[in-house]
């Protein structure tokens, strides 16, 4: 599911930095892509995803792993901004399993909407 898709769990409160969702039964991941231009500073952007719907708990915690030219190791709660560089992006990861969740309970959460 991508940001294209009006039924996706997750979005941005910036419209100019898109967020992509890659979910299976053991974490979910983010890449979010900065398309702001005429600024310079970074970006306070927050993610917004539908907790029900990924299985996730409210207070999730989102880790950005260390990608060498890309990224620095970072963890993020929900809710909080996360700091992105126009015209960059990030990849967030959020275990799954760290948070207690059951596959064979929570399947049906993106089919069903």
């Amino acid at each position: 599911m991508t940001i294209w898709n009006p039924s996706s769990p997750c979005g941005t409160n910036n419209s100019a930095v898109p967020v992509t969702v890659y979910v299976n039964d053991h974490a979910v991941c983010l890449a979010l892509a900065s398309w702001v231009t005429g600024e310079t500073d970074d970006q306070g952007i927050i993610v917004n995803l539908d907790c029900e719907r990924l299985g996730l708990k409210q207070d999730y915690t989102m880790t950005s792993p260390a990608i060498e030219g890309f990224q620095p190791y970072a963890q993020y709660r929900a809710g909080k901004p996360i700091m992105i560089q126009p015209g960059k992006g990030r990849i967030l990861v959020i275990d799954r399993l760290l948070m207690g969740f059951k596959a064979e309970e929570n399947r049906s959460h993106l089919r069903a909407n």
